[in-house]
């Protein structure tokens, strides 16, 4: 081991993070993955994909091309271009713009809007994307408490009235407890103190709302929403993310956002099955149904505090070297349910995340409870 060598390795070691691993697979799918180990292929259930509605399964022909620099650079695809009108129409916002992934539409998004003299507000545990545009961004910025709207209120009396503008920044389901955000409540707060609202919606489009339009809009809160991104690699099984707002948005992000103006354009091949799977999206209202019951039926069987039903299904091991111990036994008894380890989840809070799509059935959760039972006793 040279020098450069052990100085990362060491790094790694103090960080904390040298016990996570990636899994290779064979072939994927959204209930069964084929893994390859030293033993050969071996199929286990997958509990760790964010297939919500299992639409990766519907398979589409579409034509393998790239477009190799930024669409700035390159030219604007007339189709991609439609597409982003499709989606701002079906989410009833003035524009749309679609970028590489929901990463870098969140990252764009704050480092680009938010100026020098803003404050931006963000919920504690937000996704690391946000945090990272935050960091990226001239404004200050500051976190809250999770989902705790006194201390929200807190940091607006102190801070509104001295910043150009204040953005608050949050996710509608959390996506490493799964749990929902008081949107309503703090629809309140944004009439008291007149903040733009930032909602990351990853996790809740395609799975709540009128034909799966998202947590928000099945709150009837849409239209109070000023601006939203998700990805399209949850329930869209696809690649890319997109960012909607007012009309204004589309020409500013085009001129300031970074990764839209000097990185390569998603390929059209990532893109093309979009249009046919908004539409099974749009269609699926008997899988999100079976999806909630599901969901419901996992937080009562694992005794879980009761609380809005999601996808994602956490469950508390804490210490970190029990949850890898308990997940790799798992992948040897036959189901993929990944350890989410620190520096992910804060220390202490070790957790196994069970992501639960339509193409489970109540069986797989009955197996991986007593399962999960027999290597805790």
């Amino acid at each position: 081991m040279n020098e450069l060598d052990q100085l990362i390795s060491t790094r790694l070691r103090e960080s904390g993070s040298s016990h996570r691993k990636l899994m290779p697979i064979r072939q994927y799918g959204s209930r069964y993955l084929q893994l390859q180990n030293k033993q050969g292929l071996k199929e286990v259930l997958n509990f760790a994909s964010n297939d919500y509605l299992g639409l990766s399964a519907i398979s589409a022909d579409v034509e393998l091309q790239a477009q190799p620099a930024s669409r700035l650079l390159s030219g604007n695809l007339v189709a991609l271009e439609q597409m982003e009108g499709e989606l701002a129409e079906f989410m009833q916002k003035g524009s749309a713009t679609i970028l590489q992934s929901g990463f870098t539409a969140n990252m764009g998004l704050l480092s680009c809007l938010a100026q020098k003299d803003d404050l931006i507000l963000a919920d504690r545990l937000v996704h690391a994307s946000m945090i990272d545009g935050m960091r990226l961004s001239p404004a200050q910025w500051k976190r809250f408490r999770h989902a705790d709207l006194d201390h929200l209120e807190t940091l607006l009396k102190g801070h509104v009235k001295s910043h150009a503008a204040v953005w608050v920044v949050i996710e509608s389901v959390f996506s490493m407890d799964g749990d929902i955000f008081p949107l309503a409540a703090l629809l309140e707060l944004k009439h008291k103190y007149g903040f733009y609202l930032i909602l990351d919606e990853a996790h809740s489009f395609g799975v709540y709302g009128d034909e799966g339009r998202g947590l928000a809009q099945s709150m009837d809160l849409l239209a109070e929403i000023d601006l939203m991104t998700f990805n399209f690699s949850k329930a869209l099984a696809l690649q890319g993310g997109v960012i909607l707002g007012p009309a204004s948005l589309k020409n500013f992000l085009i001129n300031h956002c970074r990764p839209l103006i000097y990185s390569t354009a998603t390929p059209w091949s990532h893109l093309a099955a979009l249009p046919m799977r908004l539409a099974e999206l749009r269609l699926a209202d008997a899988q999100r149904q079976h999806l909630k019951e599901l969901c419901e039926y996992a937080r009562e069987l694992f005794k879980l505090p009761e609380q809005s039903w999601s996808p994602i299904v956490p469950l508390m091991i804490k210490d970190h070297v029990k949850t890898q111990q308990l997940a790799e036994n798992l992948l040897e008894h036959g189901f993929y349910c990944p350890a989410i380890l620190p520096p992910t989840v804060s220390k202490n809070e070790a957790r196994l995340r069970l992501s639960i799509n339509a193409m489970h059935q109540k069986g797989d959760i009955d197996q991986l409870y007593n399962c999960i039972q027999l290597f805790l006793k």
